[in-house]
């Protein structure tokens, strides 16, 4: 719509007047807008379901958006979704607490200058708190700690998604607060991606500030949290040794994906498995410096038959021979693996085979240099010669057996 085509603002006021209503579409239950428009204020209704602004609006004057959102607890108290994509004023994010029929909330503050604060009274006085099911809080937001330690635990009954994102630097300690105020008894899953800002010899160290995390993530939350998501980016990653994070060791995970941690042994690793006998996906991604070979997954082969996906780094300098891997029939539907130091690809695209023989996706991924080189490409191709080789050898036993039986 141009500007020469939009309906003058006492066009709808003079509408409303004549029906004796605040709203025009009384039966209008999703709303998605890319503009930031007067008009937009006169179409909250008693029957709107959801709302969602486009990121696009994160770089302009929100003012309308702002009233729109300060005026829905009254014209629109069945919202259940709320989708904001710019930093909301206070009196927003009061109109927020008030309503009581929110199922999925979004805050995402983009990445403006000033940082977007939620504060202890926001949590503890959130209406929808008993039927919140999915909490994403993205972009520059941090949870200011309560000024006492007297402040109300929030219970959030129904919690079971909550996502932590950020394009900025951002450390961990601004989200800490959040499991200080707030109880999350059927969390399941967990995602939390940051560009973290702690340079090596900062005061506090990443170890006690993710150390710290995981305390009261645990004290917050029961065996209900299964699945988590750690990434951080940014030229300098505030990576820990995975002994140095006790707590995290407690949780009862089915799904761990991380490049949080800075080295990985093959005791790290079945200490996980150890910890978390149910797991299905294991994805570690990132690590400097590595110590497990191929060895560990045989042993993972062996051990841990449930799981479904492994990404995994390996050092590849003390590779075994081919007759050394046990045959095995492991049921992994996804590898990725980085193998460092590798010299002989063929090797270990046998190997793998003799271990994990029904992967549907097998990916090898290392340096941009290693990529380049295309021995990546060739380890998947061998293995999928492999496969289908089987595959027609199956076929001939069974064409054998058939004609043998007439």
């Amino acid at each position: 719509m141009s500007n020469r085509d939009r309906i003058d603002i006492n066009s709808y006021v003079k509408v409303l007047q004549t029906l004796g209503r605040f709203y025009i579409l009384p039966r209008l239950q999703f709303i998605y807008t890319e503009r930031n428009e007067p008009q937009l204020l006169f179409l909250g209704s008693p029957s709107l379901r959801s709302f969602r602004a486009s990121r696009s609006l994160m770089s302009g004057n929100a003012d309308h958006l702002h009233a729109f959102v300060d005026l829905l607890p009254s014209t629109a108290p069945k919202t259940q979704a709320l989708h904001t994509t710019f930093p909301l004023w206070e009196r927003c994010l009061r109109a927020i607490q008030r309503m009581p029929e929110l199922r999925f909330l979004c805050i995402d503050a983009g990445d403006f200058d000033n940082r977007q604060s939620l504060s202890a009274d926001f949590l503890t006085n959130f209406a929808s708190r008993q039927i919140l099911r999915r909490l994403w809080l993205h972009g520059k937001i941090s949870i200011v700690p309560p000024l006492s330690s007297g402040v109300p635990v929030s219970i959030f009954h129904t919690l079971a998604l909550l996502s932590l994102t950020t394009l900025n630097e951002t450390s961990i300690a601004e989200y800490t607060p959040l499991f200080h105020v707030g109880k999350f008894p059927s969390l399941q899953k967990i995602i939390i991606r940051l560009v973290d800002d702690h340079t090596p010899g900062r005061s506090p160290s990443p170890t006690k500030l993710w150390r710290d995390f995981f305390k009261h993530l645990r004290s917050a939350t029961t065996n209900s949290l299964s699945a988590m998501t750690v990434q951080i980016t940014g030229s300098i990653a505030s990576q820990v040794s995975f002994e140095d994070i006790p707590d995290l060791q407690t949780f009862s995970f089915d799904g761990f994906r991380t490049n949080l941690f800075h080295s990985l042994s093959a005791a790290n690793v079945l200490r996980m498995f150890a910890c978390w006998p149910g797991l299905t996906r294991l994805q570690i991604s990132g690590v400097d410096q590595v110590t497990i070979g191929f060895s560990l997954l045989v042993d993972i082969a062996r051990q841990f038959p449930l799981l479904e996906d492994l990404e995994i780094q390996i050092n590849c300098q003390a590779f075994p021979g081919v007759d050394d891997v046990p045959i095995l029939q492991h049921d992994l539907d996804t590898l990725t693996l980085s193998p460092l130091h590798l010299k002989y690809h063929i090797t270990l695209a046998r190997c793998i085979d003799r271990v994990f023989p029904k992967l549907v996706v097998l990916s090898i991924s290392g340096s941009a240099e290693f990529l380049k080189s295309g021995v990546g490409k060739e380890v998947q191709e061998i293995y999928e010669g492999l496969q289908s080789a089987r595959k027609d050898q199956r076929k001939r036993d069974q064409a054998s057996i058939s004609s043998t039986s007439h």
